[in-house]
């Protein structure tokens, strides 16, 4: 009896191995989606869930997370769309975090407290199929089970969810797949040999489709070699512009778009029209977006940033330049900290149509988020470093709206001079 115990313990356990190490293909548009189980429900009217309780509705997969600013502001306006589409369609957010994470969120969001969508937490199994390195990350899957879409959020809306119940082939502009392979530590589209003989390197490059937006700078070390390297993925020009003048990134405050002199013929180079809808922006990205990457040994005494402003000028027949001057600003000054200092424990962004609210954030961030939708100047001299919890009225234009709403929290706005950076970008 024991070595028939021992045996069928043995055959479980070998059964047991091998589906683990079954290596999960990943779905392509055209695929048909397999029965996999949900383990991990919210807000569903079970703990778990199969992807057969969702056959003929419309399936719409939203990866998400908490930390996802864009994310967040989709959620509403996805339990929008299934109240409109009812049982024809069902809208699932997907997320690898937990339920100790999501629940106090939803929570605590003023836009989320009606949120009506079932919600997929701990996930891995969706992950695999559908792998990505940027949300949000969305797949759309029709009636019969078949991959329909791989997109962005923005492209789903009332138009291309009615055609694909229609029927009809849809024309949203696919993401297409996240490379995953893409390793940004090391210089960009160099072999294993270019890279081990490499001394410097200046490359810009097109939009590369699968990688998501990212940038950085840092110096490098290998042995006796040092070099320092400023790289980015898939940025705008305006913000490859920031980079090279300012000679850093945005850690260390970022001019806004209303201190960008563009005097230029074609302005859509730098930033697309507001007239475009999801897809045409999506459009416009992957023609107006590029990859760049320089690496610049120390021994060379080269700049980095100026090498990079020089190759910026060079290859899109411009010139460019960084001015300070002296300007009419708003200058938030400290009134009383207690009002402000954060009570919360987790960071929390909510970007409403009526109230702008944030929680346990930093001032930079706050007034990051803040100064591009302004057109006047502001400047932050409370000397605060530490977490605040700030509600601004998204009134933009109007500066006595948010002196109301700082006064409120322990801050105040007050009109002077201050000497600002400026940039200037013109046709050679």
């Amino acid at each position: 009896m024991k070595i028939i115990l021992s045996t069928i313990t043995f055959i479980f356990l070998t059964i047991g191995l091998s589906l683990a190490q079954i290596k999960i293909k990943p779905l392509r548009v055209g695929d048909t989606i397999t029965d996999v189980a949900i383990k991990q429900m919210l807000f569903y009217k079970t703990p778990t869930a199969r992807i057969s309780d969702f056959k003929g509705k419309l399936l719409v997969l939203d990866f998400w997370a908490t930390y996802c600013i864009p994310c967040i502001q989709e959620l509403p306006r996805f339990d929008s769309l299934q109240r409109q589409f009812n049982d024809k369609i069902q809208v699932l957010p997907v997320t690898f975090q937990k339920k100790e994470v999501i629940v106090p969120f939803i929570k605590r969001l003023p836009s989320l407290k009606n949120l009506n969508l079932p919600i997929a937490v701990s996930d891995t199994i969706l992950g695999e199929l559908f792998p990505h390195i940027s949300v949000p990350h969305d797949i759309i899957i029709d009636q019969r089970g078949i991959v329909k879409a791989i997109v962005n959020s923005r492209s789903i809306n009332m138009e291309s969810i009615q055609s694909i119940l229609n029927g009809e082939n849809t024309k949203m502009i696919s993401k297409g797949t996240d490379n995953l392979n893409f390793d940004v530590e090391e210089p960009f589209f160099l072999d294993s040999i270019g890279r081990k003989i490499l001394l410097t390197y200046q490359m810009i490059a097109r939009h590369y489709n699968g990688l998501s937006q990212t940038r950085s700078s840092r110096r490098r070390h290998d042995g006796q070699l040092s070099d320092y390297r400023v790289m980015g993925t898939n940025m705008m020009l305006l913000n490859m512009y920031r980079v090279a003048l300012m000679k850093r990134l945005a850690s260390s405050g970022e001019i806004p778009n209303n201190r960008i002199n563009l005097m230029v013929k074609d302005l859509q180079r730098f930033y697309p029209p507001d007239s475009l809808n999801p897809d045409g922006k999506l459009i416009w990205e992957k023609k107006n977006t590029y990859c760049y990457d320089f690496i610049i040994p120390d021994s060379s005494g080269i700049d980095v940033y100026s090498l990079f402003k020089e190759n910026l000028d060079r290859y899109f027949h411009t010139k460019s330049k960084l001015d300070t001057k002296l300007v009419d600003c708003f200058i938030i000054k400290n009134i009383d900290s207690t009002k402000y200092l954060s009570k919360s424990k987790n960071l929390v962004n909510d970007l409403g149509k009526e109230l702008w609210s944030f929680r346990n954030d930093s001032f930079y961030d706050i007034f990051r988020r803040l100064t591009p939708k302004l057109n006047y100047n502001i400047v932050d001299e409370t000397n605060f470093n530490g977490r605040a919890d700030l509600e601004i009225r998204p009134v933009f234009n109007d500066p006595e709206s948010l002196k109301a709403d700082l006064n409120r929290q322990g801050l105040d706005l007050v009109k002077e001079k201050r000497e600002l950076q400026f940039i200037t970008i013109e046709d050679q």
